[in-house]
This record gives structure tokens, sequence and C-alpha cells, in this order.
């Protein structure tokens, strides 16, 4: 597979400003540790985290987000797949 640490958090910088700040929220509320923190640590920790925070349904859209960018790059994956290497 294509996806790496390094391509999970380029689809996360790439992300826009409002979106970003919703992750931030997220990761402060739930880990206690700003976005910029987990992403050079542990960036699957700021999506895992998300999902807690804003519900299943804007999870998938922001795993869309992340396929269609990585489409961009010639990573071509599943939502599954995303979500599998997400959540390990």
């Amino acid at each position: 597979m294509c996806l790496d640490k390094e391509k999970l958090v380029a689809a996360v910088e790439n992300l826009s400003p409002p979106l970003r700040a919703l992750i931030n929220i997220a990761t402060l509320r739930i880990v206690g540790r700003p976005l910029e923190q987990l992403l050079e640590t542990t960036p699957r920790e700021a999506l895992k985290a998300f999902l807690q925070f804003a519900g299943p349904h804007n999870y998938q859209l922001l795993l869309r987000i992340f396929q269609q960018q990585l489409a961009k790059q010639k990573c071509y994956v599943t939502l599954e797949e995303l979500d599998r290497f997400i959540q390990k």
C-alpha cells in the first residue's frame, strides 16, 4: 500500500483551515494535546479523536477528502483501507 505516515500528515496539512481547526479542537478535547503536536508523533490519534468528537458520518466525509488528496498523489486506496490504516 502506498499510504504511510508522511502521506497522512501531508493530507491533514492540506486541509482547509476551518477543518484543521475542527480537528485541533477534537484533539485538544479528547487527547489533551494540539493537532500540531500529534502530527509530529501520532497523526492517527488526531483522526481517531476527530471520529469521537464529530461522529462517524463526519469522519467518513473526512476519509473521502483524504482519499481524493491521495489520488492526486497517485496513491489509490479504498475508504476501508484508509480507515484500517488510521485505526491501527
